[in-house]
């Protein structure tokens, strides 16, 4: 099934002054809430894909709720919010809601950015975002799971836009007549957003795709920068072992090349474009 999928640049909302700072008279418009209260649920998207028949997906779901006496949220970081209510009765005068779906970064997590969810939720909208199994920050700081952090990541090229279809198809469910959240969501126009391999995923869901040629060509002769404007100001920032670690991270993705096409469904490599996912 297709889908009509926005990408979201919200560059400028990673800014939203929370708490005291919102408060502030010269603030901006949208730092403070907006006019809903917010409700938030967990899932668990359990289907078994041919991919991976063994991954389910823990999902959070944020939208805009009814007063209610429901206890506050407390997140995994242990923060507890002063806007997010547990499983509060959905505010149904606005529905269906805009659907939003996150993708979070490499060793990141749903929650990191509750700030954010809350904050579109309160102004009318349903967010969705999904932890990537293998991808997470209990995932690279589990003694256990570390020593395959590094691997997943490269799997997760192929795994996360697959994870991002599943939530939609998820969504459809909650949204129908029988579901948990039913008649809450607009699905027929979803935008999907990210934060750093989330923003990659965002663009693979909406129909980007991987150039393995390109990937061959930059690491047989790696230009650094130099491409970039002021790109002699930041040489001692691209000299750090840290980035070149990154580097040799991302061109080690041309050896898991033929399991990331498999994941995909195709028996080798294309050459050039990955097909769109």
């Amino acid at each position: 099934m297709r889908y009509r999928i926005k990408v979201g640049l919200l560059l400028a909302l990673l800014a939203m002054g929370m708490g005291s700072q919102a408060q502030r008279p010269d603030a901006p418009t949208f730092a403070l809430p907006g006019a809903y209260l917010v409700g938030v649920q967990d899932f668990t998207v359990a289907d078994a894909t041919e991919a991976d028949p063994a991954r389910p997906l823990p999902i959070s779901v944020w939208y805009p709720a009814q007063a209610s006496d429901a206890e506050p949220v407390v997140y995994i970081t242990q923060r507890t919010s002063d806007l997010a209510r547990r499983a509060a009765p959905v505010a149904d005068s606005g529905a269906p809601y805009p659907l939003v779906l996150f993708s979070h970064g490499s060793g990141g997590g749903r929650s990191l950015s509750s700030f954010l969810m809350e904050q579109l939720a309160s102004y009318g909208y349903v967010v969705m975002a999904v932890d990537h199994p293998g991808n997470t920050f209990l995932d690279e700081s589990n003694p256990l799971t570390r020593a395959a952090f590094g691997a997943n990541i490269r799997v997760n090229y192929a795994q996360r836009p697959l994870d991002v279809l599943r939530l939609i198809a998820y969504a459809e469910a909650l949204n129908a007549p029988d579901g948990a959240l039913a008649g809450m969501m607009d699905t027929d126009s979803i935008v999907v957003m990210g934060h750093s391999f989330g923003g990659y995923t965002a663009l693979a869901v909406a129909g980007g795709q991987l150039d393995l040629n390109a990937f061959s060509g930059w690491c047989s002769a790696p230009t650094g920068l130099a491409w970039l404007p002021g790109a002699a100001v930041l040489s001692p920032i691209a000299a750090d072992p840290r980035l070149n670690s990154a580097r040799y991270d991302l061109c080690d993705f041309q050896d898991l090349a033929p399991v990331v096409a498999q994941l995909r469904g195709y028996d080798a490599p294309p050459d050039g474009l990955l097909p769109a996912t």
